[in-house]
């Protein structure tokens, strides 16, 4: 059996999808129910409650909510991407992951994780499933066989 590269690749960006999907929807629903203050003390693992705005007007936490939906629907959008596109080693699905998952993490790792707002190990889920992905992906498509 050939191994199939892009495939391994595809199921690490559905993975990495359904961690955005579960993050972004238990997220959501924690500025839903609780507010925002609550959210960010979710997310802000690194930081003390204490050192939260307790004050969080609906303007922030509206914000918040549109973050943690865009999350997820980033999240559904690689995933079904993967699914669709990338399984069958197509070169815009290839480009639409990659693109997608790039700017997400990366706004996440400057934004958040250099700065020290989320605790290793919490906030390393996605960033390895994202390499894995996108490396698995590349050596698919540099393998690809040429017509």
């Amino acid at each position: 059996m050939k191994l199939s590269f892009h495939k391994i690749g595809a199921v690490f960006y559905v993975l990495w999808g359904v961690a955005h999907i579960l993050g972004g929807a238990m997220m959501l629903n924690t500025v839903a129910s609780e507010g925002g203050t609550a959210a960010l003390g979710m997310l802000g693992n690194g930081v003390s409650l204490e050192q939260l705005p307790q004050d969080l007007n609906g303007v922030a936490n509206s914000a918040l909510g549109l973050l943690f939906w865009d999350l997820t629907w980033f999240g559904a959008l690689v995933a079904i991407v993967a699914i669709t596109m990338n399984w069958k080693r197509s070169l815009a699905g290839f480009w639409i992951t990659l693109g997608v998952v790039l700017a997400t993490d990366l706004a996440y790792m400057y934004a958040i994780v250099i700065p020290g707002y989320i605790a290793f190990p919490r906030g390393f889920i996605a960033p390895p499933l994202a390499v894995l992905a996108i490396v698995f992906s590349i050596v698919g498509y540099l393998r690809r066989p040429t017509k």
